[in-house]
């Protein structure tokens, strides 16, 4: 919404990655019109000074502004018609290094459920979180699972931990834990 230069540098870096076998689909929420130039002019240019670019990209635009759950909400349904066992959600403020695509496919393919990526925040990592139940707070995690002691490189969902919170630049989930 009203950041076609955060949303074109976040497609610039997903252009450039190594693995090109995926789509992109773009949702707009009823951004102003300036905005929505900016970025339908790189759509038309952007791709066409890409090489080797076998994933396709689409645009949807929202008549009005659904807020972020419900343009994720749009992205999701469009995915998952069109046959996707994954799909992430990637703020526009994000951007993808040119490895991206193929080592999440390697991760994922036997997976599925949620996946947070770690987000950087002030020169820390945050790989999820920790509920505070009676504090009315969340604490991020910084640094490794495995420094809060638990086991794995990843933090465990499932509904016996659920004290815990997935947190990200992006988040995937598949098509699995949707239909669920």
């Amino acid at each position: 919404y009203n950041s076609s230069e955060h949303t074109i540098k976040l497609l610039e870096s997903l252009k450039e990655n190594t693995d090109q076998d995926f789509e992109v689909i773009i949702i707009d929420n009823a951004s102003s019109s300036e905005e929505l130039v900016k970025l339908e002019n790189w759509l038309n240019v952007g791709l066409e000074m890409s090489d080797n670019t076998r994933h396709s990209m689409t645009f949807i635009k929202s008549d009005q502004n659904l807020g972020f759950s419900g343009g994720n909400n749009l992205g999701l349904k469009e995915a998952f018609k069109r046959g996707s066992n994954w799909a992430f959600l990637i703020n526009n403020d994000t951007w993808a290094d040119k490895g991206f695509v193929g080592d999440l496919r390697a991760i994922l393919r036997p997976l599925e459920g949620l996946v947070g990526l770690p987000l950087i925040e002030d020169e820390k990592v945050a790989y999820g979180g920790k509920i505070k139940w009676f504090k009315e707070s969340l604490e991020h995690i910084y640094g490794p699972p495995k420094d809060y002691g638990l086991e794995t490189k990843a933090l465990d969902f499932r509904p016996s931990t659920l004290d815990y919170y997935i947190i990200g630049g992006a988040l995937g989930i598949s098509k699995e834990a949707y239909d669920h």
